[in-house]
């Protein structure tokens, strides 16, 4: 059976203004004054919760893992796109994204729930709305943003937190807005929290920080970080785009490349969110806004051991390319 999980509120991520039922705690809350209160401004997107809605659907895309489990699954009909999580939730999308509906069952957690839509549902939406959203980290340095793209478990999520705790303050984590603007590309902070794993938060921060459950199915804790309102729909310009790599050895020391358009546009594709990848109008819009972020600002490839120590070192090659990019 499914409940309602709490009073229905309004709330930022990204430019999305969200009405939902499920209490969304890591997103800023809409806070603008009306004549009626908040509830009154329009929403970009509803969320409610709904009953259980469809069976057996012919799935137009699935995703798998690497042992071919699928993890996630892709419907379309006259209504808009059904997205799966098997045994964990449903979400039925309007055509157009601006209504969620959202049925699971009594085993899946609201902690899981809300993962599951600020991770992976609404990045999808928000990229089906015209915005590029990558699948990255990302830090503030001074007035510019450093983005962190990888694969998951790659380590972007432990390198931003290990840049947080170094007085860099986080943006964002998993979900990146890039937007344009005259001087160029921009980044729309989604909300502020880490996912990372206990011995990441054990070696990362001196005192432990504010913890909370990610999911139901795994051992990662969501760090809570301190609000911070002013940066929250703040678009900020991009100082740098850092493509994690998996060398195999990986180098003995910390190295980085400055990557061309092409390849960058090949990277950033690899890490993109999308909600319905057979959309061809869609993916050719997609394309467009990759390769213009791509020609418009620098990219690096970076590959270090993934040794907690090495990190300071990380941080320095990091900082003082773009130092040097900007400079030049």
């Amino acid at each position: 059976m499914l409940h309602s999980h709490g009073r229905r509120c309004s709330y930022w991520y990204g430019s999305l203004l969200i009405n939902a039922d499920v209490p969304l705690s890591e997103l800023p809350e809409d806070s603008r004054p009306t004549e009626c209160g908040p509830a009154c401004a329009m929403p970009d997107c509803e969320i409610s919760l709904a009953a259980h809605l469809v069976s057996s659907p012919t799935w137009a895309h699935q995703w798998r893992d690497d042992s071919g489990r699928m993890v996630a699954a892709l419907a379309r009909d006259d209504r808009g796109y059904l997205l799966r999580f098997p045994d964990l939730a449903d979400f039925r999308i309007s055509s157009d994204g601006r209504r969620i509906s959202v049925s699971h069952p009594e085993s899946t957690s609201i902690e899981t729930l809300r993962h599951l839509l600020l991770d992976q549902v609404l990045p999808r939406v928000l990229t089906h709305t015209g915005r590029l959203v990558l699948h990255a980290s990302c830090v503030r340095v001074q007035d510019r943003v450093l983005v962190f793209v990888a694969e998951t478990g790659q380590g972007k999520s432990c390198l931003a937190a290990s840049f947080d705790a170094a007085g860099y303050p986080l943006l964002s984590d998993d979900g990146v807005v890039v937007v344009p603007h005259p001087d160029g590309p921009r980044v729309l902070p989604t909300y502020r929290s880490l996912r990372l794993w206990p011995d990441a938060i054990c070696e990362l921060y001196s005192q432990t920080p504010p913890l909370a459950p990610m999911a139901h199915y795994s051992s990662k804790r969501r760090v809570e970080l301190a609000e911070r309102c002013e940066e929250h729909r703040t678009p900020l310009p991009v100082g740098g785009i850092f493509v994690l790599g998996a060398g195999c050895p990986p180098p003995e020391t910390p190295q980085v490349t400055r990557l061309t358009a092409r390849d960058g546009c090949v990277e950033l594709l690899r890490h993109t969110f999308q909600l319905d990848v057979t959309d061809r109008q869609r993916t050719a819009a997609l394309f467009s806004m990759v390769g213009e972020l791509a020609r418009q600002v620098p990219m690096f490839a970076i590959d270090y051991t993934r040794v907690y120590a090495c990190l300071p070192q990380v941080h320095a090659l990091i900082l003082d390319q773009v130092l040097i990019t900007n400079r030049g």
